[in-house]
């Protein structure tokens, strides 16, 4: 005998939940610049995904999620005194809005004789908001990074194997409205209704990556200065809200790569 399969609203209601929520608030904690000293002008472009989360998912489940970015530096190098020292920014993407652009500043350095080993302090900050299936948030953000690279291999004009790490810490302060279910879990608002919590954090969040990079052609003298193609793996804290109000911190990890490339005059 075939019994009847009867569904219930509510099981309809979860089997919709379940299959997607809104995803607003990336927020990369790590920068995924190369710390490896090039003092000649130029201009550096990437496009890269890097360690981070979506603030959006410390209602939900917390977890990491790679973060989009498109970034741009230009670095003076004999124009100043001071070589390594660059300025730019990065569009930061992905989720259920636009993104956002973040103002960035990198110093770095080389601390030995063999030029084997480089240094350097990235710094980067942006006030964004967002809203999406009558979630909003708005957030604001200052941090530090502190990185280090370590050429692995001889000197090369055409492949070097490097390694990279760096450690960060990101203050972040931000509040949203949003949906929640009898567990205090963010749930999809237009399913749910008109958002019923409001939550707000203001706290430091450390993070770190470490990964291999081929940097490619950094020696030619032509206006190519060089590229990087790079992997990474990265983690660290995030914030976590239960019914509108911060519960303890939860532990990230991601993954993370992409490419870099330098163009100047010969």
């Amino acid at each position: 005998m075939i019994m009847p399969l009867t569904i219930r609203p509510l099981e309809i209601m979860a089997l919709v939940l379940v299959s997607g929520c809104t995803t607003l608030g990336p927020t990369p904690m790590v920068s995924g610049q190369s710390m490896a000293l090039n003092p000649r002008t130029h201009v550096e472009v990437q496009a890269a995904a890097v360690p981070g989360f979506f603030l959006s998912s410390a209602a939900t489940d917390p977890e990491g999620t790679p973060t989009q970015q498109v970034a741009g530096l230009f670095e003076p190098g004999d124009w100043l005194p001071l070589k390594g020292l660059s300025a730019g920014g990065r569009w930061v993407g992905g989720g259920d809005e636009s993104g956002h652009f973040e103002p960035m500043i990198r110093y770095r350095t080389e601390i030995d004789e063999q030029q084997r080993v480089a240094v350097g302090l990235v710094g980067w900050g942006a006030m964004h908001e967002g809203s999406s299936a009558q979630a909003s948030y708005e957030a604001r953000r200052v941090a530090l990074e502190v990185g280090a690279d370590v050429r692995l291999t001889p000197k090369s004009r055409w492949v070097e194997l490097h390694g990279m790490a760096a450690l960060a810490g990101t203050w972040l302060d931000a509040s949203g409205s949003y949906c929640a279910n009898a567990e205090g879990k963010g749930i999809q608002c237009d399913i749910a209704g008109p958002p019923k919590a409001h939550a707000e954090t203001s706290s430091v969040y450390p993070a770190g990556s470490a990964g291999l990079a081929l940097d490619l052609g950094s020696r030619f003298e032509s206006v190519f200065h060089g590229g990087r193609l790079f992997a990474m793996v990265g983690g660290g804290w995030m914030p976590k809200v239960r019914d509108g109000e911060p519960a303890d911190r939860a532990v990230f990890h991601s993954l993370g790569g992409g490419l870099s490339l330098a163009l100047g005059a010969p």
